[in-house]
């Protein structure tokens, strides 16, 4: 039995992933062509697989501060833009975690948000954290903007589970999880470092992979609670380079700012353009001085 429910989910990863279905095919007159989403999706997969190669065997992902570490973001970027070749609901499915417009959207801005960070890391690698801070914070303007023409519920908090794996009391802390994800990422992008490059570059990966972990859900290769679990293990090795592998004292109040946003948005439910005004101030004042 075990084997045939292998075999029948290797069948099925193959005919809805790989051979592809009528969803993966554009129709101009009597022409079909392989839809280009797909082709950049697996691309894009291939990338992150070589960098987390890279950087298990070496220690590195081994940007190396040249053209060709962008050119290959944009392989990254064109995959989020591609999404619009496929038809999405605007509604949101509240039994099934699959993308809705809002979601897509946001994807968009929040992969476009790495890219520049990466892109201006690239170019201008001394320049202070402020002007990071204006590209960050006009991106989740951005996400703003979406949310109020699109809003569904919250990305997170209202996510769709089987309730089988996970338990309640699990949800309750996957989502401070995610929270305390969301934030570290965002001081991540906004105070450079020499892990910057790979920062955004891992950060892209959690959101492009939770829209491809939705694809899969679509495609019926996994249920609700294995978007939570694969999702999860992507934020946990964003987490080990930002947290576990903290190192010298930057990083640590790196690690201090994450923590105070994460007080103020989600404990005291503040604003949080001015609670990011507020923490970045203390943590450039503070790092001034030492």
């Amino acid at each position: 039995m075990e084997e045939s429910g292998l075999y029948n989910l290797s069948k099925r990863i193959y005919i809805k992933l790989i051979k592809g279905s009528h969803h993966d095919a554009i129709h101009f007159f009597s022409l079909t062509f392989t839809n280009p989403h797909k082709i950049l999706g697996f691309g894009a997969l291939l990338h992150f697989l070589y960098r987390y190669f890279l950087a298990v065997t070496t220690g590195s992902m081994q940007f190396n501060g040249n053209s060709w570490d962008l050119q290959y973001l944009i392989v990254h970027l064109v995959l989020s833009f591609s999404s619009f070749l496929f038809p999405v609901k605007k509604a949101r499915n509240i039994t099934n975690q699959i993308i809705w417009r809002e979601l897509q959207l946001h994807n968009i801005v929040f992969t476009s948000r790495s890219c520049a960070i990466f892109a201006y890391h690239l170019y201008f690698p001394g320049e202070n954290m402020w002007s990071r801070f204006f590209i960050v914070m006009t991106f989740h303007l951005a996400a703003d903007y979406v949310t109020l023409y699109y809003k569904e519920g919250t990305t997170i908090r209202d996510a769709s589970y089987d309730n089988k794996l996970i338990t309640s009391s699990m949800k309750f802390y996957l989502d401070k999880f995610y929270a305390f994800s969301q934030f570290s990422a965002i001081v991540s992008l906004i105070v450079p470092t020499n892990q910057t490059l790979e920062r955004a570059f891992m950060i892209m990966f959690s959101i492009q992979i939770s829209t491809f972990l939705m694809t899969m859900r679509l495609k019926g290769i996994i249920n609700n609670d294995g978007w939570h679990i694969f999702y999860l293990l992507s934020l946990l090795m964003n987490f080990h380079t930002a947290v576990v592998s903290c190192k010298t004292d930057k990083q640590y109040y790196t690690l201090f700012a994450s923590l105070a946003l994460y007080v103020w948005r989600v404990s005291l439910q503040k604003n949080k353009y001015l609670g990011w005004i507020i923490v970045f101030f203390m943590y450039d004042l503070i790092m001034n001085k030492n």
